[in-house]
């Protein structure tokens, strides 16, 4: 899990044949308090930016519990003409 610039914020290791998605829940809650100049520290970040393969319901309520708004492109009603509207900085393999 990163944050927008690219800078890590958890990380799990997996199986080969084990679907990013299935850690999704797990990478969320790994995640260490997020330090702001003021205040006290978020314990999560406020979105989380997914692509269509995160997209079911378990998920979005997963993301719901935790406080977190969920931005994650839907199977069937996103186009992949928008693509290049947002640049991933990281790509997991």
């Amino acid at each position: 899990m990163v944050d927008k610039g690219g800078v890590t914020l958890s990380v799990r290791h997996t199986a080969a044949n084990v679907h990013d998605s299935k850690m999704l829940e797990e990478l969320v809650d790994a995640i260490e308090p997020i330090r702001r100049p003021r205040g006290q520290a978020r314990k999560r970040p406020e979105k989380l930016h997914a692509d269509k393969a995160y997209d079911a319901k378990k998920y979005c309520q997963a993301m719901w519990r935790r406080g977190i708004k969920g931005r994650i492109a839907r199977k069937g009603k996103e186009s992949s003409e928008r693509l290049g509207r947002h640049r991933w900085v990281v790509e997991i393999v």
